[in-house]
């Protein structure tokens, strides 16, 4: 059986050329190693720095807390709304067709932005209560 040809040097230009793209593929690998290192190294400076704002926001020394006017603050009915909802795992979308409303109008509800009518309180009630299996009350009349 006859032996495979040799590859040949190729020309000294050949050979330089291919060793200054070797060189520049290194050089360009590390450089993109250090760039996502830097990137990295951002992400967690400013995932910390949100760990220790939220951490500031509800701290034990903040919890509790009395304000001025309104004594202990009070979770909203958006609050009350979320947290049942979250209890009875359903998504916003499925609570908006079981309560008959328009997505956006839930969210604004959620969000705290509108406060539901005392109707629409007593099917949001009326809904939990049968979901959960339990009496629910989201807001007393004063």
């Amino acid at each position: 059986m006859a032996e495979p040809p040799r590859k040949r040097p190729g020309n000294p230009h050949e050979q330089f050329i291919a060793r200054d793209e070797a060189q520049t593929n290194a050089e360009r690998r590390a450089m993109e190693d250090v760039l996502y290192e830097e990137e990295v190294e951002k992400y967690r400076e400013m995932r910390s720095a949100v760990r220790a704002y939220l951490d500031s926001k509800t701290s034990p020394q903040t919890q509790g807390k009395q304000t001025k006017a309104h004594g202990p603050e009070q979770p909203t009915i958006g609050k009350r709304i979320e947290c049942l909802r979250i209890e009875a795992d359903i998504t916003q979308l499925k609570l908006c067709e079981l309560v008959k409303l328009d997505p956006r109008t839930v969210q604004r509800h959620l969000a705290g932005t509108t406060v539901p009518s005392s109707r629409i309180v007593y099917r949001y009630e009326k809904l939990f209560s049968m979901l959960l299996k339990r009496q629910v009350v989201i807001s007393k009349l004063p």
